[in-house]
């Protein structure tokens, strides 16, 4: 009865279409939708099998007349060669992690297409379709019908050559960063995959570099290993096992991310911001490319470790963007969940930009440490050990906030903070901006000039001898500190020039996280 029951329940599915206009497989909250994009070894060219043509009862794809019928391979129809991927097998995967959903599948990936092909207008010449904009019509569609909970890429093979390669990672942070602010989804995951060596090349492995550093470029991103794979022959496209194996590794990758424990984000100044006001009426905040601008209330977001890898730490992260932006996933929040790794609280901060004359920035920065401080017994963290960690013109605002007294915010509403310590316990300054004078030709209105003091807490700088800011000031730093009888080190890379983050393109400076995990070892400001 079960078997006869099972059969007529596929005859069914089978002979099942829904159109994309409202009217899926399941109600909008539970049919979770993933976006599948990138090129030949995404869209599938493996040989398709009795099992890739057996669906899964809570598994859809949209096919090319965008209706919804039952997962089965071909997913895609790029072209005529396409065959088994990644895609369905992610799919089955992902519904049986979550017996309560149905996944819908959204297959959009274009054999061959470079990433110059998958910006908004770009035509392929090769296949002479617009992917981006195909992409865009088919996912908005299927967003009527569900929710959007993950976008699969992989993609890298037409610029691995001499012209292309080395710029890939940005061209990707850009491509998948301007996505999701179209698609109004700056939290949905994203899981890149490495290309696959079965060839050797130089560019390759340049382009694979880039995509295994790019869950350090963007929030909310994860890699999935290419190692064990095999081709169908051809050397260069995934035999059906692989693929079947590779879908199963983005689906593992995905549910790790989904699984992340969610941040919280609190207004900085609940009793409302303080003076000093904006020079003149401010246009509304916006977020581009994981990039923030324009910021009129600022805030924290909060990224507490697991309870039993908690050490009681705590550092406010501080972004870069030249007082005129933050940098807020690279340098914000890709570095809080990489604390968060070392039992670290990350707390990262949205501070005033250059609308706001400083000492605006500086107070924030101060009232993020008071913060921490005051609900430390919430979050279960030692208030002697709240550090800061600054980047660019975040490391001239960490400077700052560690050899600064408390600037006195008027006004009873904030009397309570008055007796809460707002010097950080040690700092961390990565290619920070520090002038130390007012001759120094960085020191501005933003960059005022940074005096060291025996109240200077301890230091970990990074900075690239090939940086446009000179090395020599974080060096300078760390000497300072030494004469003082404080604790500090200056880690300076022969290259790596300006913007790094956590390493996001490898080399030597990408070694920096790891040496600064030893220095707050060796401080005890983690055990």
């Amino acid at each position: 009865m079960r078997i006869a029951t099972r059969i007529g329940f596929y005859i069914v599915a089978l002979c099942a279409t829904f159109s994309a206009f409202g009217d899926g497989p399941a109600p909008k909250d539970k049919f979770h939708l993933y976006l599948l994009i990138g090129q030949s070894n995404m869209a599938g060219r493996g040989t398709v099998e009795a099992q890739d043509r057996t669906p899964h009862p809570r598994v859809f794809g949209l096919n090319k007349a965008n209706q919804w019928v039952p997962g089965v391979e071909p997913l895609h129809f790029d072209k005529s060669a396409a065959g088994v991927g990644p895609g369905l097998a992610f799919g089955k995967a992902m519904a049986e992690a979550d017996p309560g959903v149905t996944i819908g599948l959204i297959p959009c990936a274009v054999g061959g297409s470079p990433i110059a092909s998958w910006q908004p207008g770009a035509l392929d010449a090769a296949t002479k379709t617009h992917p981006w904009d195909d992409m865009m019509k088919r996912v908005q569609l299927a967003m009527k019908d569900g929710t959007l909970k993950g976008i699969l890429w992989h993609q890298g093979e037409s610029d691995s050559n001499e012209k292309l390669a080395a710029g890939y990672g940005g061209k990707l942070e850009q491509t998948l960063g301007h996505l999701r602010d179209e698609l109004a989804s700056h939290e949905v995951p994203i899981v890149v995959g490495q290309l696959f060596a079965f060839k050797t090349s130089e560019f390759k492995d340049k382009v694979n570099l880039e995509l295994t550093n790019f869950p350090k470029r963007l929030a909310h991103t994860g890699l999935v290993t290419s190692e064990g794979m095999s081709h169908r022959g051809d050397n260069t496209h995934l035999d059906s096992p692989s693929a079947r194996e590779f879908g199963k590794r983005y689906a593992k990758e995905m549910l790790r991310l989904q699984s992340l424990p969610k941040a919280i984000t609190l207004k900085l100044w609940e009793q409302g911001v303080p003076e000093p006001k904006a020079a003149k009426p401010l246009a509304a905040e916006e977020k581009k490319i994981a990039r923030v601008r324009t910021v009129s209330e600022p805030t924290i977001t909060v990224y507490l470790p697991p309870k039993e890898k908690a050490t009681g730490a705590a550092v406010v992260i501080c972004p870069g963007g030249g007082y005129g932006a933050l940098a807020i996933e690279k340098e914000g929040d890709c570095v809080a969940r990489w604390l968060n790794e070392l039992g670290v609280a990350g707390i990262v901060l949205k501070y005033r930009l250059n609308q706001f004359p400083q000492p605006a920035a500086l107070m924030d920065a101060q009232q993020a440490i008071r913060t921490v401080r005051e609900r430390a017994s919430e979050w279960n963290i030692d208030a002697k050990k709240v550090g800061i960690l600054g980047f660019s013109a975040g490391g001239h605002l960490a400077a700052c906030a560690s050899n600064s007294d408390a600037v006195p915010v008027a006004g009873p509403q904030y009397a309570k903070w008055k007796a809460i310590d707002s010097r950080p316990s040690f700092s961390v300054i990565v290619y920070g901006v520090l002038p130390f004078d007012a001759s120094d030709k960085n020191a501005s209105a933003m960059y005022v000039p940074i005096k060291l003091t025996a109240q200077t807490p301890p230091a970990f700088l990074v900075h690239a001898k090939d940086d446009k800011f000179p090395a020599e000031t974080a060096e300078r730093y760390a000497a300072k500190l030494k004469e003082l009888g404080t604790a500090s080190a200056a880690q300076v890379y022969e290259k790596g020039g300006h913007g790094f983050g956590l390493g996001t393109s490898g080399g030597e400076v990408a070694q920096w996280p790891a040496e600064c995990e030893k220095w707050l070892r060796a401080g005890k400001w983690i055990q």
